[in-house]
């Protein structure tokens, strides 16, 4: 049946064109199963395609393809999106972000999307002396080994408590 479709057994290759033309739909916003109907591929191959070309930097990851009007005043961890502003140099979106602090930066929609900018430096650093006080915190509170004269000094005031009991308990 390939061999009348006039495929080969292996996957047909893309050619250039063809991924242009993907990355292009796929960042209008194109549904999968229509841009597979428009290039004659199988949806599966059009997703593992948009996956390579989105580790790539050609096609936008899909949260990034949240309208204007769906981002403004949203807030992300410590940042409030204010505006959109001028995609950067790898044509993903950019978002005027306000960090609770009061620091403006532009902020890649990838990066905002996926959590992995949700602070600026300032407040980052500050919750990372947080993280580490709290850490060290935990470490002190945690059961540390009892020299051999300890145990035996815990064992006696548990054996003075059974003690006790008991005669309350006769």
């Amino acid at each position: 049946m390939r061999h009348e479709r006039g495929l080969s057994s292996k996957a047909r290759q893309w050619k250039r064109a063809d991924i242009d033309r993907l990355c292009e739909l796929w960042n209008k916003g194109a549904k999968t199963a229509d841009i597979a109907s428009r290039l004659g591929r199988s949806v599966k191959a059009v997703y593992v395609q948009i996956a390579r070309q989105t580790k790539a930097g050609r096609a936008f990851p899909r949260a990034v393809h949240a309208t204007e009007d769906d981002l403004l005043g949203r807030t992300f961890g410590m940042r409030t999106i204010i505006a959109a502003t001028v995609p950067g140099a790898g044509r993903t979106a950019m978002w005027l972000t306000q960090c609770q602090c009061g620091a403006e930066h532009a902020v890649p929609g990838d990066k905002i999307m996926t959590g992995h900018r949700l602070a600026c430096k300032a407040c980052s650093n500050r919750d990372k002396g947080k993280r580490r006080i709290i850490a060290n915190e935990r470490k002190k509170q945690q059961k540390k080994f009892l020299s051999f004269a300890e145990i035996r000094a815990r064992d006696r005031q548990i054996a003075a408590r059974h003690a006790a009991a008991e005669a309350a308990f006769v």
